[in-house]
C-alpha cells in the first residue's frame, strides 16, 4: 500500500478536511465530496466495530488505524519526565501530565 493511501485516523482527518476546503473554494464538486463522505462512513464504521471487538475480549490488538499509545518514560530523578506534549510530573503514587 503506497504512502498516500496508508489507513489511519489521522489520514481519514486530513482527507475529509481537504474536501471540506475543497467545498469551500469551489475546487471539488458535492458529488465527490459526498461519495469521500460516504467511504468515509463505512471506514468509520468499520473501525467501530474493531473498537467493539477489543472491548468485548479485553485485548488492545495493533491496528492500522488505530495506533497504539506509546509508552511513557522512565520518570527522572526529581520525577519530572518530558513526554511528546508535555510533561509528566510523579509524586508518589499521583501523576500530572502538564501540556504545553
Amino acid at each position: 500500500m503506497s504512502d498516500t493511501t496508508k489507513p489511519g485516523i489521522e489520514k481519514l482527518r486530513e482527507s475529509l478536511f481537504a474536501a471540506l476546503d475543497g467545498l469551500k473554494n469551489k475546487t471539488m464538486d458535492v458529488a465527490t465530496a459526498k461519495a469521500m463522505s460516504d467511504v468515509s462512513q463505512t471506514i468509520i464504521n468499520s473501525a467501530k466495530v474493531e473498537l467493539e471487538f477489543q472491548a468485548q475480549t479485553k485485548r488492545l490488538a495493533p491496528s492500522d488505524f488505530f495506533p497504539l499509545p506509546e509508552a511513557l518514560p522512565p520518570p527522572s530523578e526529581n520525577g519530572v519526565t518530558k513526554t511528546r506534549h508535555g510533561v509528566l510530573e510523579t509524586h508518589g503514587n499521583s501523576k500530572v501530565h502538564r501540556m504545553v
